[in-house]
């Protein structure tokens, strides 16, 4: 940790001013912005925060505050409050990186060229992870409480959070975001949604895969693609691969009007360009209808791509495969939460996120699952523990003060972290004195 004191001059003022409006011109394209104060006293390599929109509107990009020099940048979000995934690496998505970043210097904003581009619509509140990979510095404020307002406009507002070591480590609370927050809202007059009336692309419920894009192959702008999506789910859709060289990306609940997402110009995966691609996060389970333009939400036989992929990091809590005794139970867990389990053919079953082991012993696989993303760790299944059969001594078995006799069991098994205890007396109710 460090702590920072700044005299400000009025030409330190000035120069301040001065880099502000020169980032302006240098920032992504959006058409509105919040800004948060840019008064550093503390700082270490990055911040979490939360941002709740009271309009639909598209995060753009950001602006932070770090010390002079040159570094990596990587933003992640989540859907809902940073508070309780803190150091879970596996509920949050990678927005994107950025290397070689060169500092403004503190106190001034310094572009991270990373383009978000995600989708918050009305009400729904989003957590940001904005990090340096440990160099320069990372500069934050000293706040008064995780999730008092900071910063806010007619359309969004952020809060205060916690400053964060690199990666997902150690948490300091609370922590003001310096930043600028580069928006836009989902509904310009120009180049908003297309209406959910286009020509269907014949090619079916489509699954997204993890990890990897995958490509609907040819298909005209002015049709749609069906995918099937789960709630929580994070997903990416782009057309940056294909022959048109301008597209709209909007995404509808089913065959309704419920739009959830709508992408344009200068998305994540290829920019600057008028090919569209975004990231969105599901707010339902079941049906998402993709809608591909082009400016003016006509058909074209010209043939574009459509690429998809789900994007969540999952994880099978380390607690869930620690070595269990045959027949026993265990409660599962895994990130995100809302996925399902699963155990290899002989080791049990499993009902919801409740796990009986098998009463052969052995070694067996548990797979925890969230969309087409999984995780899968090996579990020990041990023999179930067994009374001895007779205990033995040696040399007799009378013993006097001050002389020794060995013990040994004959017979039984030793569960699970399981050891032998010795009792003075009739019965375990006497005197433990050897372990």
């Amino acid at each position: 940790m460090k702590s920072i004191n700044i005299l400000f001059s009025l030409f330190a003022a000035f120069l301040i001013n001065v880099g502000l409006v020169n980032y302006v011109n240098a920032q992504c394209a959006s058409s509105d912005l919040v800004q948060t104060p840019f008064n550093t006293n503390n700082g270490f390599d990055g911040i979490m925060f939360d941002v709740q929109a009271s309009s639909n509107i598209v995060v753009n990009c950001m602006s932070t505050n770090v010390d002079a020099g040159t570094g990596n940048f990587r933003i992640y979000y989540k859907a809902g409050t940073h508070v309780g995934f803190e150091n879970n690496a596996g509920a949050w998505t990678l927005a994107g990186t950025a290397t070689n970043v060169t500092s403004a210097g503190t106190n001034n904003p310094t572009y991270i060229p990373i383009n978000i581009n995600l989708n918050i619509n009305n009400g729904q509140t989003y957590a940001f992870y904005v990090t340096t990979e440990g160099t320069p510095s990372y500069n934050y404020t000293d706040g008064t409480g995780v999730g008092n307002v900071l910063a806010s406009d007619a359309n969004i507002t952020v809060r205060e959070g916690t400053g964060k070591e690199y990666p997902f480590a150690s948490n300091f609370t609370p922590r003001s975001f310096n930043g600028i927050i580069y928006y836009s809202q989902q509904n310009p007059p120009v180049s908003g949604p297309c209406p959910n009336d286009n020509v269907n692309s014949g090619l079916g419920q489509l699954t997204p895969p993890c990890g990897s894009f995958a490509s609907t192959g040819l298909i005209g702008g002015g049709t749609y693609v069906d995918f099937d999506i789960l709630q929580g789910a994070s997903y990416s859709f782009s057309t940056c691969n294909g022959n048109l060289s301008d597209t709209k990306l909007t995404g509808y609940q089913g065959n309704t009007t419920n739009q959830v997402f709508f992408f344009d110009d200068n998305g994540p995966f290829c920019s600057p360009s008028a090919k569209a691609s975004g990231n969105w996060i599901a707010s339902f389970t079941g049906v998402l209808r993709v809608n591909i333009d082009e400016p003016t939400c006509t058909y074209s036989l010209t043939s574009t791509l459509l690429q998809y992929r789900q994007n969540n990091n999952v994880t099978l809590n380390s607690s869930s495969t620690q070595d269990i005794c045959a027949g026993a139970t265990r409660s599962l867990s895994g990130s995100p939460a809302g996925g399902t389990f699963t155990v290899s053919a002989g080791g049990g079953s499993i009902s919801g996120n409740t796990y009986t082991a098998s009463n052969s012993p052995g070694t067996y696989t548990i797979t925890y699952t969230f969309g087409q993303c999984s995780d899968s760790d090996d579990i020990e299944v041990l023999p179930t523990p067994t009374d001895p059969v007779s205990i033995t001594a040696n040399p007799n078995t009378t013993i006097c003060p001050g002389t020794t006799v060995d013990l040994t069991v004959n017979g039984g098994t030793l569960g699970s972290g399981g050891e032998w205890v010795w009792y003075i007396g009739n019965s375990c109710g006497g005197s433990v004195f050897q372990n």
